[in-house]
Order: structure tokens, then C-alpha cells, then sequence
């Protein structure tokens, strides 16, 4: 993420894999699918 002051580094997920039925780990995430964790509160 870039704003004005810079950079905000983040990390992609997605739901866990232990969560994942065995069809949905086998299929592309959607981008709609994943978030970025900032770490923000």
C-alpha cells in the first residue's frame, strides 16, 4: 500500500488451508478472496 508518507507493508492471506474444502485448495484465490494484514488495531 502507498501513501503519501510512504510505503505500508502488509502481508496477503487468505482463508486457512485447514479450512479449505479439498475442491476450493485446488482452485486459484480470487483476488476478491484475499485481504493484506497491516497490523493495524
Amino acid at each position: 500500500i502507498h501513501t503519501g508518507k510512504g510505503p505500508v507493508l502488509g502481508v496477503i492471506g487468505r482463508k486457512a488451508i485447514h479450512m479449505l474444502k479439498e475442491e476450493e485448495r485446488k482452485k486459484v484465490v480470487e483476488l476478491s478472496q484475499q485481504w493484506i494484514d497491516i497490523g493495524a488495531k
